[in-house]
């Protein structure tokens, strides 16, 4: 909580006393990767590392925010249309949605950070579910949990990022120690204890920084949305990717690449329902192996994985101490998630991956955390 107490104090110095402190946690995702936007089910979990934010309201239609981990500020007039670059355009996205149903006043904001920026851990939709929870507080909107979640991926799209609503769901409804089973079709969920794992979770950080709206995020989105229409119009159906059986993917020989697509997308669902049955049976090589699938398929089948990324999921499926692992997030850089012993050794990939790729691998561990807490 070190972040927390520096921010508030030195808010207190700066501003005065705050009239809202809040916790946002990133996000890990055991398996369903590019599945939300699909309608399908998913199974992430909030994770300990957090934003922290204080704000406190202005008279004015001011909205002054400061990014202390990047020294880096922003002014947002509010009824101004004048879209911002990076970070500050999440805020003015928030803002420009909120608008629309709500009528609001300036206010000064400070927020850091330790989650890991650009590492797949979704510090963007932090932004966001922190930003609207404190407008929310603050000015007594009466914003339910559905509303924050449907606001900030609104916002998200502003920003060019064509995601579903994995992200912001998890940091509203995560509890300790488990695993949320989401459901993105009905927006509905269920809780999968975590708490007799004998093994731990840990984050592979490439340090290859990806903004997902200047990637093919979303064009990969469109392959598979267009091949499941193919799909339908050859067949004459109107099934969803949750429907489509294992023969309709020979519908599309004659479009290999859409096939690709749409075959992760069928199976990566299936493997969404064996973790869950791996973890609830405490078959944790199994659930390893599961792990595995899953990057194959994102890096052969849905291409959105890097040599990076590659290069670490190949160099711990040769360690003993591992039992599976697999890109997440986005791809095209962020972190690898691995599932290892508990006395698993890093310093050897770390030293490796250093001299391959002359750059960093930052490795952190993650557990099951509880989502957004208003402190104040």
């Amino acid at each position: 909580m070190i972040k927390l107490q520096y921010i508030q104090e030195l808010f207190n110095d700066k501003v005065g006393l705050p009239d809202i402190t809040l916790r946002v946690p990133g996000r890990a995702n055991i398996i369903g990767e590019h599945i939300d936007y699909c309608s399908g089910k998913v199974l992430p979990f909030a994770i300990e590392q957090s934003m922290y934010f204080v704000a406190k309201r202005r008279d004015d239609g001011l909205v002054n925010v400061d990014a202390l981990d990047v020294s880096e500020q922003t002014k947002i007039v509010l009824g101004e249309q004048k879209e911002l670059s990076g970070w500050s355009n999440y805020f003015y996205q928030v803002i420009r949605v909120i608008e629309q149903k709500h009528k609001i006043a300036g206010l000064d904001i400070y927020f850091n950070s330790d989650i890991p920026i650009g590492a797949g851990v979704s510090s963007s939709s932090a932004i966001c579910v922190g930003a609207i929870t404190i407008f929310n507080g603050v000015f007594n909107l009466g914003i339910s949990n559905e509303e924050i979640i449907n606001i900030a991926l609104q916002a998200e799209h502003g920003m060019g990022i064509r995601g579903g609503i994995m992200d912001q769901y998890t940091m509203i409804h995560s509890k300790e120690n488990q695993a949320l089973l989401l459901d993105c079709e009905i927006g509905s969920h269920s809780y999968i204890d975590m708490t007799d794992n004998p093994y731990k979770w840990i984050l592979l950080n490439t340090n290859i920084k990806h903004n997902l709206s200047n990637t093919p995020y979303n064009k990969r989105r469109s392959q598979a949305e267009e091949a499941l229409r193919l799909i339908n119009e050859i067949e004459e159906s109107n099934h969803t990717f949750k429907t489509i059986n294992d023969s309709d993917l020979d519908l599309l020989n004659d479009w290999p690449l859409l096939r690709n697509r749409v075959r992760h997308v069928h199976f990566e669902m299936k493997r969404v329902d064996k973790a869950v049955e791996y973890i609830q049976s405490k078959e944790y090589h199994k659930l390893g192996n599961i792990l595995n699938q899953s990057h194959h398929s994102l890096s052969n089948y849905y291409d959105v994985s890097c040599p990076e990324l590659n290069y670490i999921c190949d160099q711990l499926g040769e360690d003993n101490q591992v039992i599976g692992a697999r890109m997440m997030g986005g791809g095209f850089g962020g972190s690898v998630i691995a599932l290892v012993l508990d006395n698993f050794d890093s310093q050897k990939i770390e030293s490796e991956y250093a001299l391959k790729f002359k750059i960093k691998l930052g490795v952190i561990g993650v557990s099951p955390s509880r989502g957004v807490k208003v402190i104040l």
